[in-house]
């Protein structure tokens, strides 16, 4: 007797199910390795406070100095330092014994970068532009601490520190300041209807008072900054903030509260 076409299907199919094996689950991607945390963040905006010169270097001391208050800004979107900038950087990050990176790499005995002889380890960042190395200065830092880091570049071993961007308001008539280090000091004024953009100068420090001061000259205007490290409170708002700011613009007086810009 011939089977019916039905129980043909139905015994196909039985056959099938029976022949089959459930796909295994894929396994779970591993996970990123966490970043080491006592590892300094390279990037921001650092200013050029100082200078060693440990061996040979294409530098003299006076041409060394004159680097003195240059900035060195790295981001995402790019690398500036004082005649150099990269578009769209990438970063190169190691982490080296501090005697393996000092001397096969810098040929340094022990003991002539003293900031860095209680650390085991180093971090070194190399930035890249187009894929090949940014030889401009600021191009390699080795951090020191999270504030703190050298800038080896032909031969001289540039000490820099962090500067934040920085931020100041005022009141009657309104107005606020944004000081984005390596690249321009915008001050807008009179509500908001008016504004001035300089390059941002190279600040000194008021002997008598302290305060960082920023002067800059351009056709259209005179913008003088002064910052002190002083207590102020924001007649509107309420808020407090630590330093007192000073702005003059082409003889106009205005006075306000700042601090750094998050």
């Amino acid at each position: 007797m011939r089977a019916s076409p039905a129980a043909l299907l139905l015994g196909l199919l039985a056959a099938a199910g029976g022949g089959c094996r459930q796909a295994e689950p894929a396994p779970e991607p591993a996970a990123a390795p966490s970043p080491d945390s006592t590892a300094p963040d390279l990037a921001g905006t650092w200013t050029v406070v100082g200078h060693l010169i440990p061996g040979t270097s294409a530098m003299n001391e006076t041409e060394a100095a004159r680097w003195h208050g240059r900035t060195v800004r790295l981001d995402l979107t790019q690398a500036v330092t004082e005649g150099s900038h990269c578009d769209r950087p990438t970063y190169d990050i190691r982490r080296m014994a501090r005697a393996s990176l000092l001397g096969g790499e810098f040929n340094l005995p022990p003991g002539r970068l003293p900031s860095l002889d209680g650390l085991d380890t180093l971090t070194l960042l190399a930035v890249r532009c187009g894929g090949a190395p940014w030889t401009a200065m600021g191009g390699r830092l080795i951090g020191i601490d999270s504030a703190r880091a050298y800038a080896p570049w032909d031969g001289v071993f540039f000490e820099l520190a962090r500067r934040r961007d920085f931020r100041a308001l005022g009141q009657e008539p309104g107005w606020s300041l944004e000081i984005r280090e390596g690249e321009a000091i915008t001050f807008t004024y009179a509500y908001g209807e008016s504004r001035a953009v300089t390059p941002v100068p190279v600040p000194t420090t008021d002997s008598a008072t302290g305060a960082r001061v920023y002067h800059a000259v351009t056709e259209a205007s005179d913008l003088r900054v002064v910052i002190e490290s002083r207590a102020c409170t924001d007649a509107m708002s309420g808020k407090p903030f630590e330093t007192t700011v000073s702005v003059t613009l082409n003889g106009q007086a205005y006075s306000g509260c700042g601090g750094p810009l998050r």
